[in-house]
């Protein structure tokens, strides 16, 4: 059964959390208040689920049931903890350690278990130190700490702020290196945490909200085409919406040509047939689609958002004079020209080419955008220099780049792509990896459309010519931290 939001409150805990874990329910307020709002009564089924052994499913949200026992706030929420630790090889995340600390000394016991348990202990001392608990069996693991990692135990021991630990710092602070200013500081820092008394912060009450999203769709990605064709079916239109969406990403199956083709023509809501009609795109040859597709395109009492549906669904079909005068026509309107612009280049048909460049400084943002795509994926080269100032725009700066590799001029072999994306570097500057990969996928795409091979990985580190990477010089332990924060590298990464 699929569920939909109105039915979360029918379902027992076990099958909700199972659903998300499957990707058919979004983790959103409305499923989290479905859960929290049973108070101590889903405690039981949250423990089921958090405890028991992965079996194949295709979703792991163990941060997120982490994060319903801390809203709960609640000590029968240890074993959880405690399980969590061991699959994560006793690495504690900030998150898990304030998690612990939440329950205060009712996770003593449980932690130094962990203690006993672990080969590496360090993560286990740190969240020992967070729960603000004084017990000779926390200082005993912080010194032998000390005496096997002397700045790793000092910190743990200076946030503790137990004087008892002054004499064994003292002592590992003599056998130090005076020169030696990576050993010396976390002791002698820590000697002055314990002598001044100063109190350890104390983190913010826990809130799961604003983590979430108030609504969110399930995981569509996650989901096969039969899940998918089930959700079709769904009571809720969003939902329908983007089980069409995920269906249009691959080439369709009979089965769900067919029921998106019903859904395009039957649906009560418009918002649902307007991506029907697009996802319908690839099946636009077949007479009944082709026929029912320019009917609703030419029918002016359709809402104008559908009729922008068929009019892309009927892409394919641009050589066609009825649906090129229906391109032109809703690319002459501001309020339709966006889909117009998106219809002209997934029709491949470069005669549209010299439409775009007269809108790349349109004041919409989306036709803007449709704009710049349209330079890339129809090769308007001689407009592809006046993508260069959207490189700096982070709203468009993912468009311009695909669309810049598709479109500058260059000849199309692999050696001329490989050629490009150094000039691209080097026009652009400094790119971050989800940039380059943005790249490599236009080259390679480039490549494929005039017959090439593709030459990039999307697993390259390093590309052919580029500069090899050069390590950082040290950092001091008092300079000021790389990562911006204004803190000394001490008190900050470098902890």
């Amino acid at each position: 059964m699929i569920l939909s939001p109105e039915l979360y409150a029918e379902v027992s805990t076990y099958e909700l959390l199972s659903a998300a874990n499957r990707g058919e329910a979004g983790l959103d307020h409305r499923f989290f208040h479905a859960i929290l709002d049973r108070g101590e009564a889903a405690i039981p089924d949250l423990a089921r689920f958090g405890l028991q052994p992965p079996k194949g499913e295709r979703l792991v949200f163990d941060e997120d049931l982490l994060h319903i026992f801390r809203q709960l706030r609640t000590p029968q929420a240890l074993p959880f903890y405690v399980e969590f630790a061991r699959r994560h090889d006793f690495k504690f995340s900030v998150e898990l350690e304030e998690a612990f600390a939440d329950l205060g000394a009712a996770s003593l016991e449980p932690l130094l278990a962990l203690h006993r348990e672990a080969a590496e202990p360090p993560d286990v001392n740190s969240a020992l130190v967070a729960l603000g608990v004084r017990d000779p069996r926390i200082l005993e693991a912080l010194l032998e700490e000390l005496a096997t990692d002397s700045a790793g135990g000092a910190v743990n021991l200076g946030r503790y702020g137990d004087a008892a630990a002054i004499p064994a710092l003292e002592a590992a602070l003599a056998k130090t290196d005076p020169e030696d200013e990576w050993l010396r500081d976390p002791i002698e820092d820590a000697l002055e945490q314990i002598r001044s008394g100063e109190p350890p912060e104390t983190p913010e009450p826990f809130d799961l909200w604003p983590l979430y999203p108030e609504q969110c769709e399930p995981d569509f990605e996650m989901l096969s085409v039969e899940e998918l064709l089930e959700f079709l079916g769904s009571p809720v239109a969003d939902y329908r919406v983007g089980a069409v969406k995920r269906l249009a990403t691959g080439t369709l199956t009979a089965e769900a040509c067919a029921r998106i083709f019903e859904l395009a023509q039957n649906d009560p809501d418009a918002h649902v047939r307007q991506p029907c009609w697009e996802a319908l795109e690839g099946s636009v040859n077949q007479p009944a689609i082709r026929t029912a597709m320019l009917e609703r395109l030419a029918d002016p009492s359709a809402p104008l958002d559908e009729r922008c549906g068929a009019l892309v669904g009927l892409a394919g079909a641009a050589g066609d004079p009825a649906v090129r005068r229906r391109m032109l026509e809703f690319c002459a309107r501001p309020e339709t020209r966006a889909r117009a612009l998106e219809a002209m280049w997934h029709s491949q048909d470069r005669s549209f080419g010299e439409h775009f460049p007269r809108y790349l400084n349109d004041p919409d943002h989306k036709v803007r955008c449709q704009a710049i795509l349209g330079v890339g994926y129809l090769e308007v080269s001689a407009a592809a220099e006046r993508l260069r100032p959207f490189f700096t725009d982070p709203e468009l700066r993912e468009e311009a780049l695909y669309a810049y590799a598709l479109a500058a001029p260059a000849e199309v072999t692999p050696a001329r792509m490989r050629g490009l994306f150094r000039r691209i570097r080097e026009v652009t500057g400094d790119l971050s990896g989800a940039d380059r990969d943005v790249i490599r996928m236009a080259l390679n795409k480039r490549l494929e459309a005039h017959g090439h091979p593709r030459v990039f990985s999307a697993y390259e580190v390093e590309d052919e010519g580029s500069e090899p990477y050069v390590a950082p010089a040290k950092i001091g332990r008092n300079d000021p931290c790389p990562c911006g924060s204004g803190k000394k590298y001490k008190k900050c990464c470098g902890r």
